[in-house]
């Protein structure tokens, strides 16, 4: 097998997101972030003066979260296209990391304090903040190909393994925290 013919094979999650069914689960929950994202940040001037004010220990932490959107919805858009420099490639994986990691956060927090109430929204909150993940990945994961193509080199799908397994395990250490905080 050639470089060439290794690199033109679309792997298993770029496939999943490229989908039409994909497309359609990733506008509806765009749309549903969206409005989030930009209800948080309208709230942003008002979460700062109440963090200045009082002595809340989550007040800062919760400042972050709408600028944490904001900075992985921006790295979504800057996957739609290959970055033209080594720079614009960092910025956009920052971007992804730092939206990625939100997500996670956001969907903890929906775990711990909604999944024990109302379980069924709980689920449709938390898959709704999965969803642009796994986009975001599957967009990475076509940026890595089309640049291993580029570049004349065979694809390597390790890292994007090894970022799954994190976020895996990064989900999995968000559930015992969930679970534990509920049970003591």
């Amino acid at each position: 097998m050639t470089a060439a013919s290794s690199t033109e094979r679309i792997g298993v999650l770029e496939r999943l997101t490229s989908s039409t069914v994909f497309a359609v689960l990733f506008v509806c929950a765009a749309w549903v972030l969206a409005l989030f994202l930009l209800l948080g940040l309208a709230r942003l001037p008002l979460s700062l003066a109440e963090a200045l004010e009082t002595a809340k220990p989550n007040a800062w932490p919760m400042l972050l979260l709408p600028l944490g959107g904001l900075a992985g919805t921006i790295g979504l858009f800057l996957t739609t296209r290959p970055p033209k420099t080594l720079a614009g490639y960092w910025i956009m994986m920052l971007c992804i990391v730092i939206g990625i990691a939100t997500s996670i956060v956001m969907a903890g927090g929906l775990m711990s304090t909604v999944v024990p109430d109302e379980p069924l929204l709980g689920a449709i909150g938390v898959f709704t903040l999965v969803v642009p993940v796994f986009a975001a990945l599957g967009r990475v994961a076509r940026l890595w190909r089309l640049r291993a193509a580029a570049e004349g080199r065979p694809q390597d799908a390790l890292p994007l393994i090894f970022l799954a397994v994190a976020l895996v395990e990064a989900a999995c250490a968000i559930a015992i925290g969930v679970h534990l905080g509920i049970a003591g």
